[in-house]
């Protein structure tokens, strides 16, 4: 399949809240709710040469949490191996803004 990076993925608030709300309902006390990852970060992936978007691999780290992994996706949609990939996330729990 061929990426052009113009693939439209937006949700309404209501799409977004219900998925959120889903998966939240059904995790246990302790689960990794969310993850951040700051703009400059992001930015660092998107603007390697021939990048058209993002794929998020889900991970886990030795001590068992999940981690989630970036890297960036080429138009043939390979992922982009030899530049900017990365976790080390600040999950939450501990690290969650206002409930919505």
């Amino acid at each position: 399949m061929a990426f052009t990076g113009e693939e439209e993925h937006t949700i309404s608030f209501e799409e977004a809240k219900e998925l959120r709300d889903n998966y939240q309902q059904s995790a246990t006390p302790g689960d990794i709710l969310a993850f951040y990852y700051g703009k400059t970060f992001l930015l660092s992936v998107l603007n390697q040469e021939g990048c058209v978007g993002i794929r998020v691999y889900n991970g886990r780290k030795d001590d068992g949490e999940l981690e989630l992994v970036i890297v960036g996706v080429k138009s043939d949609g390979d992922d982009i191996t030899d530049g900017v990939m990365g976790d080390r996330s600040a999950p939450c729990p501990p690290y969650c803004g206002s409930p919505w």
